[in-house]
């Protein structure tokens, strides 16, 4: 399907969306050497084919090429002739070290300034540039004497979130933030820096000067960074701005001068919300690099100006490698499992990441990691546990290190799975970790071509596609079905392979060129292991949403609570309901679990703060996509919600929203549609209730221990525990209870008694959960010394039927105890 956001990406940046005064004499007043872009928004230096005819902004010709007649007059009766790319001095592809000072500048004891240092990147594509950067705050580590606390003239007062305060003169919208350091930002050393204009560091953080002088800085404190040692790498903490570029303004001064107008996003790490701030011009000129810079001729300083011209601080940028991203891949595995190194054909991990920009050194680590039992199989519980333990370095905030464990099985899927959110996310700290199993045995059918009937660990193809599509979704992407690259499924890949091209020839070794795009120029929160979680729509982020379609028409999707109110600290059971309410059959999705990558939403609390939720399971290689959806026919699931990406959904009384949004493919493009309802959560009814309540509410680990049962995470298992033997809790939480209890194949005879006594008529069960306490009943039937409890329960289970929506394989199950 044709994409016409990409398409107008391979010409350049994209169009500029509003006004800008830009720096004098670049106004469309000077010659017309210093004309700026079409108003259409395409870029300076796009192909000829790319741009039309028009006018100055001064009413007059475009300025004309060589087939123009002289004086710039059109030929008689003909078009007006395209007009000449203007000349301005490249900047040279690759990554740049970035720095921001805002002004007024707040200057610290030492003589530095508050400032921002990041990355910018500058790719070429057909002869124009298409730049993207961050910026991460470097606050003042005060190990010399206490930070002041002035209040610089001309900013306004700090708003607590927000990254900073807004410089005075900017235009509608707010400006980047150009004065304040955002509270809670903390250096490598540890210290919080604060926020300058509200209160600095307290004189007691400081250790005292020695002898009558400065003191050294601690062991480890981060210095300004060094552009010699390559592409540098920030503290996640500190991340605060993305910039994305408009356009590279031809000035009159080409050799010497640039200027580049920016769409600046404020990143809110509290809310993990994105803010515009608008457009900005980086008024730039090229001077010599400083010692230490490689590029001795790629380096620039200049002023940075708002949307009204004010100027906003200074900037300056210089040239530090040709790759744009740089990170680390560890490799460990079981002794019986091989290192995915290569495809088997000269294509190896750094080649490949080559081609998309990055830089990736690959650290081939321990090979000898114990096997957690007999079988070999790994659950994503034990996955993650093994890392924190094999891993040979954990911070993040000096490099970007992507960790992939190869072993022989894998509990959640046959090939590979990138493990690390969500649910099997303990630490917090997400898309660290991939794995895959090179045990599994190619399905011995046509459709696999080369590689039917063998392991895939011997199947080097195979096995290395998978490995990079795992590392693919660690670095924030999707399936991706538009072509045969790295973040299509391997099933999907081999069931189009023809006789004249067999699997796993017929496999694209790159990524798509939208996929490619997207790890070139996302947002450094996005791709960096420990960023956003896994699962943030593309559309959230700034950057141009080139897959998205918009809502499915026809494809309606039905929201309701299981329970009108619920008590607080009981978690939110939710009915979903797709339908195809067209007269032709669409296409949907084929599940609606959390589980499956489709799901998604956000709570709104009686106050209005937001609070999202995502899929409780990683995006698995072989996950089901869109299926066909007959007129009329509909698709059933419910979901609990307990917690989200900014902690408890509901963690006081008052009405809430919930919002779902369900996303899926269609032709390698994503769509979706929306529905919402709402729920009243009841005040505590004694001390008791209120106790067990704030223990839930306050448990990190709670809603990991609810998906994946067992007693991996004692906090949550504690906190559930205390909730299911609370009078007014507990009918909300003994399905939970009882799965942790009994769902365990080697569960003692007492638990699957207790499981059964929690099952009664007061538990709160959805239709989805009815399924599972109709699986534990079936267990208990089949287990000598539970089986009237069994049978007692199941008649129980199967009277609940009609209270219930449930879909026709749940009801299936309960019908069949």
């Amino acid at each position: 399907m044709p994409n016409p956001g990409l398409d107008s990406m391979s010409h350049g940046l994209p169009m500029l969306p509003s006004p800008i005064a830009l720096p004098s004499g670049l106004d469309g007043s000077a010659d017309a050497s210093a004309a700026g872009p079409p108003a259409d928004g395409t870029v300076h230096g796009a192909p000829a084919s790319a741009r039309s005819d028009r006018s100055t902004r001064s009413g007059g010709s475009t300025p004309s090429d060589d087939s123009t007649p002289a004086g710039g007059a059109a030929p008689a009766g003909g078009l007006t002739p395209t007009p000449a790319r203007p000349f301005v001095r490249p900047l040279r592809p690759g990554c740049y070290l970035i720095r921001w000072t805002p002004t007024p500048k707040t200057t610290y004891p030492d003589g530095s300034s508050l400032h921002y240092d990041g990355t910018l990147r500058v790719e070429m594509r057909d002869g124009d540039p298409v730049i993207s950067g961050d910026l991460y705050i470097h606050p003042w580590t005060p190990w010399q004497i206490p930070a002041p606390t002035p209040t610089p003239p001309g900013v306004l007062p700090h708003t607590p979130g927000t990254g900073g305060a807004v410089v005075g003169g900017a235009g509608a919208g707010g400006a980047i933030s150009g004065g304040a350091v955002s509270s809670g930002a903390v250096s490598s050393s540890g210290v919080s820096s604060g926020t300058v204009a509200s209160g600095g560091v307290t004189p007691s953080s400081v250790p005292p000067p020695t002898n009558g002088g400065p003191a050294a800085p601690p062991a480890g404190t981060r210095m300004e960074p060094d552009p010699s040692a390559g592409i540098p790498i920030f503290p996640i903490a500190n991340y605060r701005h993305y910039l994305r570029g408009v356009r590279v303004v031809p000035t009159p001064e080409p050799l010497t001068r640039l200027v580049l107008v920016l769409d600046i996003h404020r990143w809110m790490p509290e809310s993990r919300a994105w803010h515009t701030d608008g457009l900005f011009s980086a008024d730039l000129r090229w001077t010599p690099a400083p010692i230490g810079f490689p590029g001795t001729g790629d380096h620039l300083e200049g002023v940075l100006r708002d949307s009204a011209g004010t100027p906003v601080g200074d900037l300056s940028l210089g040239w530090v490698s040709p790759s744009l991203r740089a990170a680390v891949l560890e490799i460990d595995g079981v002794a019986a499992a091989e290192s995915p190194n290569d495809n088997g054909a000269g294509l190896d991990w750094r080649t490949a990441m080559a081609e998309v920009g990055w830089d990736l050194k690959v650290v081939v680590s321990d090979r000898g990691v114990p096997e957690p039992n007999q079988t070999g199989a790994w659950s994503n519980t034990e996955l993650h546990r093994e890392l924190l333990v094999w891993r040979d370095e954990s911070d993040h905030d000096r490099s970007w290190r992507y960790h992939l464990f190869c072993v022989r099985r894998l509990t959640a899927t046959d090939r590979g799975i990138m493990y690390d959110a969500f649910a099997g996310d303990s630490n917090n700290i997400p898309r660290e970790g991939a794995a895959i199993a090179s045990h599994w045995v190619v399905p011995d059918t046509p459709k696999w071509g080369h590689a039917r009937g063998r392991r895939v660990g011997e199947a080097s193809a195979v096995y290395f596609r998978t490995a990079v599509h795992e590392i693919g979704h660690a670095m924030g992407l999707f399936h991706n079905t538009v072509d045969n690259g790295f973040m299509n499924t391997t099933d999907v890949i081999a069931a189009s392979a023809g006789s004249a091209q067999p699997f796993p020839d017929n496999v694209r070794w790159a990524f798509a060129p939208d996929d490619a795009h997207r790890l070139r120029h996302m947002p450094d929160i996005s791709v960096r292991p420990g960023g956003v979680p896994f699962g943030q729509a593309y559309s959230s982020v700034p950057i141009v949403a080139a897959d998205r379609l918009g809502d499915v028409p026809g494809m309606v999707l039905g929201v309701a609570s299981l329970l009108d109110s619920v008590p607080l600290g009981a978690p939110v059971r939710i009915d979903l309901e797709m339908v195809n309410t067209y007269d032709v059959p669409r296409e949907g999705p084929s599940t609606l679990s959390l589980k499956s990558g489709h799901v998604s939403g956000r709570v709104i609390d009686p106050s209005g703060a937001v609070r999202t939720f995502r899929p409780l399971v990683l995006c698995l290689e072989e996950l089901p996509g869109a299926r066909r959806y007959e007129p009329g026919e509909s698709l059933i699931h419910s979901m609990t919600l307990l917690r989200g990406a900014q902690g408890a959904l509901f963690p006081a009384s008052g009405q809430y929203r919930v919002e779902v949004e369900v996303a899926w493919e269609i032709d390698g493009a994503e769509v979706m549609t929306r529905g919402e309802t709402s729920v009243m959560v009841t005040p505590a009814e004694n001390d008791a209730h209120a106790e067990a309540a704030k223990r839930i509410l306050n448990t990190p680990d709670a809603l990991l221990s609810l998906v994946l049962g067992g007693d991996y995470l004692p906090d949550g298992v504690a906190a559930i525990r205390i909730c299911a033997n609370d009078p007014v809790l507990g009918p909300h939480y003994a399905i939970v209870e009882a799965k942790r209890l009994a769902m365990d194949p080697d569960a003692p005879l007492h638990d699957i008694k207790t499981a059964m006594d929690l099952l009664d008529e007061q538990a709160v069960l959805s239709g989805s959960e009815l399924k599972n306490a109709a699986e534990i009943t079936a267990k208990a039937i089949n287990t000598r010394g539970t089986i009237g409890k069994g049978r007692a329960v199941a008649r129980r289970l199967k009277s609940r039927l009609d209270g219930v929506m449930i879909s026709v394989e749940a009801e299936r199950v309960v019908k069949a105890l």
